[in-house]
């Protein structure tokens, strides 16, 4: 790799010349890209120089754009080593400094542009490589030190040194170096140089400044605050009122007019929008205005209704369009009733589940007063609370007992007779006696912020999220703040804290989860409650470090994980708390190489997901002085640097949704089946609007729920190996046309599809899906020979198909209604019929063979039970003459107790 040495670094003024020494064997030609910022002025020429003195090749840069200089090398020079200075034509040196030209990129013999970052004053970079990690502040004279802080006088004021010391405590030097080392390093890393600033969210949202190497806080202080561009703060967005455009003018900046805002006024909720953005509601302009010009480019929402990342990811020309999705919605979408907003966020309104909260304790009993109050005063109600203690030998269970009598919440207490001697024994307990549908585990000794519940309990709206977590932080006894968990996380993958975000558990742990444990304190996340079997406890038990984390990967499944870094919690650090640390032992790196193997056999990991992990652990390993004691990591854990193959599958079940009906049950008690067996398992359902709760209920907890929306939206093949799914069996014709409509395959998934029924009344045309089917399905499954009829003539490759028995999971419940009570006799002969209250599903039929039975059967004491929902359900009992012998039931989950209540079922 060629290497660079760059003299100058500094952006902006300071820039003034670039020195690149290279190694130019078989170098025939180089080529420069230079980029002039968008400020006062309109050009500057460059020169580049060969050996100092001689030019061999110019241009005039513009503003705001990138300019290419192609160089000729002379043979003379093609076999050694040159100097090739990059600097400004003496005649323009001032306008040239004073608009801050810089190389970007740079091309040997035609190869192909690598980017170049700007590094400061004798740091070494690398054409198209990473920059240095650097962990000192730059050595700069007094006399530097001083041109720079004056250079950069307007930008000094939106520096918080204290703030920046507590991210990177083992810098030294004065609060000026420290802000020379974020003008020149420190942004490079990701650090922020205050609370209210975010680097990579600045950048994220320009990514040409890092490409340019251009610092985003002087970037932003000289012209962001002017164009309206944001930067994050924690969760808010904060926007200047400083030099806004006036509303028209930001309109027809946009191409927007007044009518544009009257037709999307309706849908723009202003208090809701406010709220997402710290400082719009007293910014003194129009929020709707922002929304149209500015916020919904950084995923900004207008109202409840409507999610404009939602929007723009199932409309995806829309979004490669620029198109604003609001207006389209007004003006095309609502009328073509495209979905606003995802099924989870319809749920959320209603959606208050319970929450059992387990407190496991042993000896904390002085936390204990802190521990429950941050429990009590949560501003989510709807909580029962779990107390455990684990035959402690102080005085916790006094305190236990006279503190649980100020819970607001129902309270169970488990006292132990014998120390169980673990504290994964104490989560199985408290997963055994709760209730709830969400678990939170807390640790006796920690605390968090009155509205954590309130912040994570929404994301389980989502039947997919099987873990929320937040920001989990670092105190001493007094609960006093310590800095380090910011890092930690930051270290596992950068720039994604800031905001929520939402991945499914196979890219998380392909990522920041796959090395670090970002859930540092199981108290700050919440769990969808679900019955891990024995042997996933009994494993657990074996850890002394990493069974949390080793729970977290059965837990999530192949669902998703969600982190809100709103939601806080603070992990007490003091002296008896069981987290000490334990780098020292070899237990710690044992447990750490199985939790890589775990993970490797559950996802497919990237290498440098890996090689992340074994690098961090080397570091331990080092820090602590283990090869002192063990020799190299590398002969102390055999096979640390191999990757296990991945074992595990994840079944993909496609139904049409958690409805009642038989080619809906059928998947749900599959899906059940093969949980049970030890697979992991996921739904995706086409239509999750009409759930059914009763239904939902059946479906094993264990098991995450995908809406297919994301599937139309990013294609099924891009959705399946998102969520790390291996085989895709389908259970409706929906899902099928979903797959391979326009012919297209899914790349590599094997494709199962089990036959009920929807395939033979379907309104599509199926003789061309069946046509692009044939030579891609992997096997096929039907319940009766008539299921094959969909096929016709057509050659069958009968080694592809299997046939199974129909049947349902065996259920001893009585029908909750006895004939009595339905006003029916022994003699009564009874017909049982079941199904959905939709078209083709044999409603009107059976009404008409009831009245045609009473016609040519008069004496005949007969009675008819319908059970189902629909509204051809509902249309057929409305139409059904009352003295007919038929009773409409609605909907029943004890489908087996009807029909042992029936003489004949249907």
């Amino acid at each position: 790799m060629t290497r660079i040495r760059w003299l100058e670094g500094l952006y902006d003024d300071n820039w003034i010349a670039q020195t690149a020494s290279l190694q130019l064997v078989g170098v025939k030609t180089l080529g420069f890209r230079f980029y002039l910022p968008p400020r006062n002025g309109n050009s500057a020429k460059a020169v580049v120089f060969v050996a100092g003195s001689t030019e061999v090749g110019h241009a005039l840069l513009h503003r705001d754009q990138i300019t290419t200089v192609t160089v000729d090398i002379p043979p003379i020079c093609a076999n050694g080593e040159l100097e090739i200075n990059v600097a400004e034509s003496e005649a323009v040196i001032d306008d040239l400094r004073s608009l801050g030209a810089v190389c970007v990129e740079i091309e040997v013999n035609g190869a192909g542009w690598h980017g170049v970052r700007v590094q400061p004053t004798a740091s070494v970079g690398e054409v198209g490589g990473a920059g240095l990690g650097v962990t000192s502040t730059p050595s700069v004279s007094a006399s530097e030190t001083a041109s720079t802080i004056d250079t950069y006088a307007d930008v000094r004021p939106y520096f918080d040194a204290r703030f920046y010391r507590g991210r990177k405590p083992e810098l030294s030097g004065s609060d000026d170096d420290l802000f020379i080392h974020y003008l020149t390093t420190g942004w490079l890393e990701g650090m922020d140089p205050s609370p209210q600033f975010s680097t990579e969210f600045y950048i994220a949202n320009d990514p040409a400044l890092r490409e340019c190497g251009v610092n985003p806080l002087v970037h932003w202080v000289r012209h962001g605050r002017a164009e309206q561009r944001l930067r994050f703060v924690g969760d808010q967005i904060v926007v200047q009122r400083e030099t806004l455009l006036s509303p028209p003018a930001a309109l027809a900046a946009v191409g927007l007019t007044a009518d544009d805002l009257n037709a999307v006024a309706d849908l723009f909720d202003a208090a809701f929008y406010a709220d997402q953005a710290e400082g719009l509601a007293n910014a003194g302009f129009d929020l709707l205005h922002h929304y149209m010009t500015v916020g919904w480019r950084h995923g900004l929402n207008p109202s409840r209704c409507f999610s404009t990342e939602f929007y723009l990811r199932s409309n995806p020309e829309l979004a490669n369009a620029g198109v604003n999705p609001l207006l389209h919605y007004a003006r095309a979408g609502r009328r073509e009733k495209r979905p606003a907003i995802p099924y989870a966020w319809a749920r959320q309104e209603q959606y208050r589940p319970l929450v059992s909260v387990i407190v496991p304790n042993y000896n904390h009993g002085r936390f204990l007063a802190d521990r429950l109050a941050s429990i009590y005063c949560q501003t989510y109600r709807n909580v029962e609370l779990i107390l455990l203690d684990d035959c402690s030998s102080d005085d916790s269970r006094g305190r236990l007992d006279r503190l649980a009598l100020d819970s607001p919440f129902v309270v169970t207490k488990v006292y132990n007779a014998r120390n169980s001697g673990n504290v994964f024994s104490q989560w199985e307990r408290g997963f055994q006696i709760a209730t709830g549908e969400l678990i939170w585990i807390c640790e006796s000794d920690d605390s968090c912020e009155a509205d954590f519940l309130e912040r994570l309990v929404p994301y389980f709206a989502d039947r997919a999220v099987m873990i929320s977590f937040g920001r989990i932080q670092f105190c001493d006894a007094t609960l006093t703040l310590m800095p380090g968990l910011d890092a930690y996380r930051e270290s596992a993958e950068a720039g994604i804290w800031a905001r929520p975000i939402v991945r499914p558990a196979a890219e998380w742990f392909s990522r920041g989860f796959g090395k670090n444990n970002v859930i540092a304190n199981v108290g700050g996340c919440l769990i969808r409650r679900q019955s891990l079997e024995p042997e996933i406890w009994a494993e657990a038990r074996t850890y002394k470090i990493c069974g949390d984390w080793y729970l977290y990967i059965q837990l999530a499944a192949g669902g998703r994980i969600a982190f809100d870094p709103r939601a806080v919690t603070y992990f007490r650090q003091h002296g008896t708390n069981t987290s000490a640390s334990n780098f020292g032992q070899m237990y710690y790196y044992e447990e750490h190489q199985r939790i890589l193997g775990a993970i490797a056999e559950s996802w497919d990991i990237p290498t440098e997901t890996r090689d992340g992990f074994v690098q961090s652990l080397t570091a331990q390993w080092r820090h602590f002085r283990m090869d002192e004691r063990h020799g190299d990591i590398a002969s102390a854990l055999p096979g640390l640097a191999e990757l296990s193959r991945r074992k595990r599958e994840h079944i993909v079940i496609g139904s049409l949704g958690l409805m009642l009906g038989g080619g809906e049950l059928f998947p749900i008690h599959l899906a059940n089946a093969l949980v049970q067996h030890g697979q992991r398992v996921s739904m995706m359902c086409m239509n999750l609007t009409d759930m059914n709760e009763e239904i939902q209920a059946r479906l094993d907890p264990r098991i995450p729920v995908y809406d297919a929306d994301e599937a139309k939206s990013t294609g099924p093949s891009a959705f399946l190996q998102r969520i790390g799914a291996t085989i895709l069996h389908s259970h409706v014709i929906n899902v099928d046309d979903l797959c391979f409509k326009h012919g297209r395959a899914l790349d590599g998934f094997p494709y199962v599809v089990t036959l009920h029924g929807s395939h033979e009344g379907a309104h599509l045309n199926i003789d061309a899906l069946l046509f692009r089917m044939l030579c891609r399905v992997s096997r096929w499954v039907y319940l009766t020979e008539k299921n094959l009829r969909i096929f016709g003539r057509a050659p069958l490759d009968f080694s592809a198909m299997r046939k199974i028995p129909n049947a349902m999971p065996r259920d001893d419940r009585p029908f909750p209604h006895s004939r009595s009570a339905l006003g029916l006799d022994d003699n009564t002969v009874v017909f049982a019929f079941v199904a959905r209250g939709i078209e083709r599903k044999g409603w009107r039929a059976s009404v008409e063979a009831a009245r045609l039975l009473r016609v040519r059967h008069p004496d005949l004491n007969f009675h008819v039970l319908m059970a189902g929902e629909g509204p051809k359900a509902d249309e057929i009992a409305a139409a059904t003459p009352p003295d007919l012998p038929v009773t409409f039931l609605g909907f029943q989950s004890c489908i087996n107790g009807l029909y042992r209540l029936g003489s004949v079922d249907s």
